[in-house]
């Protein structure tokens, strides 16, 4: 399986971020203070501030293509929140937090359900990397169910905010690596893409890139003066395709 599907195995299960908050969030804002029908309402300004950042993140990934950087801040906002509501006992303080840590998760989910989509070709990978993410995040959300409530008590929730705290983290520092790992696999095939299309390659070059079918192939055009394209590539190389550029 590919490399940046499996570095995202982490922040796929850690979406279990997004399921605590949308299943608890009613019951943290009653536990601090506030009765039922008052609890209902207090949760809509966060989401609702979710739901604008969420469509302007969102936005911003798809037309510069830096999902990894959203997905970076994202989980710093998530981080910032967990840590808020742990790290005080006043309730202003505490319900301030879901303004970072909602937002936060809700950047996070679009985010995480395109972006191994986006790197990987042909059709069946990426299907399969769709299923792959669609897997861990379900068990992500089985966690969730019982990590508030069952697992941490009300009302500081101490033990699941500490654990979604860690978890945000991990999205950080997961998803910082897969982004060195796609830019670092792009600089490579640029370098590969300009070797292979020069009329009179040093065959010395191509090992340094792993890519032995295309300098093979390259060699049979030079009798004729041709240089390799994307045209004379083998179509089921996919992503591994030099001219593949990774979503970052």
């Amino acid at each position: 399986m590919l490399p940046q599907i499996w570095l995202l195995a982490v922040p796929l299960f850690g979406i279990l971020v997004v399921f605590g908050l949308v299943y608890f969030t009613p019951s943290i804002v009653q536990n601090l203070g506030y009765t039922a029908s008052r609890a209902q309402l207090m949760t809509v300004p966060p989401f609702a501030v979710a739901f604008v950042i969420a469509m302007i993140s969102a936005w911003v990934s798809d037309r510069y293509h830096c999902r990894g950087l959203v997905l970076v801040i994202s989980s710093l906002m998530s981080v910032i929140g967990f840590a808020m509501f742990l790290g005080s006992a006043r309730h202003s303080v505490q319900y301030g937090s879901l303004f970072f840590s909602i937002p936060g998760a809700y950047m996070t989910a679009p985010t995480l359900s395109t972006w191994p989509a986006n790197n990987a070709t042909p059709h069946t990978c990426r299907a399969t990397a769709i299923v792959i993410g669609f897997i861990l995040t379900n068990f992500g959300g089985i966690l969730a169910t019982w990590l508030l409530g069952s697992l941490s008590p009300p009302p500081r929730y101490t033990g699941a905010t500490l654990t979604l705290l860690i978890f945000s983290v991990l999205i950080v520092v997961f998803s910082a690596f897969d982004w060195w790992y796609l830019w670092d696999q792009n600089r490579k095939k640029r370098a590969t893409r300009q070797t292979l299309t020069r009329s009179h390659e040093d065959p010395t070059l191509f090992s340094a890139f792993d890519w032995w079918y295309l300098w093979d192939q390259n060699r049979k055009k030079r009798s004729t003066g041709q240089t390799l394209t994307k045209s004379h590539e083998d179509p089921t190389l996919g992503d591994k395709s030099a001219w593949f550029e990774h979503n970052l």
